[in-house]
C-alpha cells in the first residue's frame, strides 16, 4: 500500500519543486550550474533534491497550478 501512496508524490507535481537553471548547449550534468531538481520549501534558499527523496518527503504539496495533477 505504501508503494502506491509514493508512486502519487511525483516531484513534478510538488508545490516545491522547480526545475533547476540549465546552461543551453552544455550537456555534461556536471557542467550545469544547478541539478535537475531543485526544492523551494525553505523561503530563499534552493537545495537539490532527487526524486527518490521528493517521493517520501514529509512537506511534499501538490502544486495547486498543476490542473489535474493535484491542483
Amino acid at each position: 500500500m505504501a508503494h502506491a501512496i509514493t508512486d502519487m508524490q511525483r516531484v513534478w507535481d510538488c508545490r516545491w519543486a522547480r526545475v533547476g537553471s540549465r546552461v543551453s548547449r552544455v550537456e555534461d550534468q556536471q557542467d550545469q550550474p544547478e541539478d535537475l531538481w531543485m526544492c523551494e520549501w525553505v523561503p530563499d534558499r534552493r537545495r537539490l533534491v532527487t526524486e527518490e527523496e521528493c517521493s517520501t518527503c514529509r512537506v511534499w504539496e501538490p502544486d495547486p497550478f498543476c490542473g489535474p495533477c493535484g491542483g
